[in-house]
């Protein structure tokens, strides 16, 4: 997986040499964006497909947790994958591409501007005491105009399926 970062998450992670993007994998599933949202001492993350914009939104995060990113990230993702029904080859096609995680500089100002416009629905949703799962399925069930108002979660679906049929 390829986790393109804002420098904000850069430098919370201390990773100070970032890979450019001609460096990274080609793979559409391989490539997200990666921001982090600050909530004074609790910290969320907004993790975006490049291609589908689906997205991973991880809340409750402390600084110390940052020591362990990649473990953090890979189990929230996998239990998030498995509280919204996808299907276990779906989200074995995730794991296997978290693997190995790079990091990389972010190389699209189009997708960092769509998780933008997805903050107002995660500040509402925490607003309202709802579950991170409730969350993410709301970000993911919006149509979006990028997507020609398709929905990302629909696209991650297509994408996931397209590599799992590969492998039957």
């Amino acid at each position: 997986m390829n986790l393109k970062c804002t420098k904000k998450l850069s430098d919370k992670l201390k990773i100070k040499n970032l890979k450019t993007s001609e460096e990274t994998r080609d793979k559409d599933i391989e490539n997200w964006h990666c921001n982090i949202l600050d909530y004074g001492k609790i910290y969320g993350v907004l993790i975006t497909n490049d291609k589908t914009l689906f997205s991973f939104y991880l809340f409750g995060y402390k600084a110390s947790d940052f020591k362990h990113f990649t473990e953090i990230i890979k189990e929230d993702i996998f239990k998030l994958m498995v509280n919204s029904g996808f299907k276990q080859k779906q989200f074995e096609v995730i794991l296997e591409s978290m693997e190995n995680i790079i990091f990389s500089k972010n190389d699209n100002r189009g997708i960092l501007a769509s998780m933008n416009q997805m903050l107002p629905a995660i500040h509402h949703g925490l607003e309202q005491q709802k579950n991170l799962l409730d969350i993410n399925m709301g970000l993911n069930d919006m149509p979006n105009s990028k997507l020609d108002w398709k929905k990302p979660r629909e696209e991650f679906e297509s994408l996931l399926n397209t590599y799992t049929n590969r492998y039957n």
